[in-house]
C-alpha cells in the first residue's frame, strides 16, 4: 500500500511540475510578446518621425538674422 501512495504522490508532484513550467513558459511568452510591441512601437514612433528632421535639423542649423547681418560681407566692386 506504501508503495501505491508513494507513486501517487510522485505522479502529483510531477503534474503539478509539468503545470508550473508550462505557466511559466506562458508568462515568458507574454513578457516577450510586451517587450517587442514595445519595441515595434517605439520603431514605429521614430519611423513616423522621420519626415519632420529635415524640419528639425534645419530650424536647429539654420543661422539667425543677427549672426547673417554680422557676417563679414565680401566688398562690393565699384562700377565705373
Amino acid at each position: 500500500m506504501g508503495g501505491v501512495i508513494s507513486r501517487l504522490i510522485t505522479s502529483t508532484i510531477n503534474t503539478f511540475e509539468a503545470y508550473l513550467n508550462a505557466a511559466i513558459g506562458s508568462v515568458r511568452m507574454i513578457q516577450s510578446a510586451i517587450m517587442h510591441s514595445e519595441l515595434c512601437q517605439n520603431i514605429l514612433y521614430y519611423i513616423n518621425m522621420l519626415p519632420l528632421l529635415p524640419l528639425l535639423t534645419k530650424s536647429i542649423t539654420a543661422p539667425t538674422k543677427s549672426a547673417i547681418d554680422e557676417s563679414p560681407q565680401p566688398p562690393e566692386e565699384k562700377v565705373e
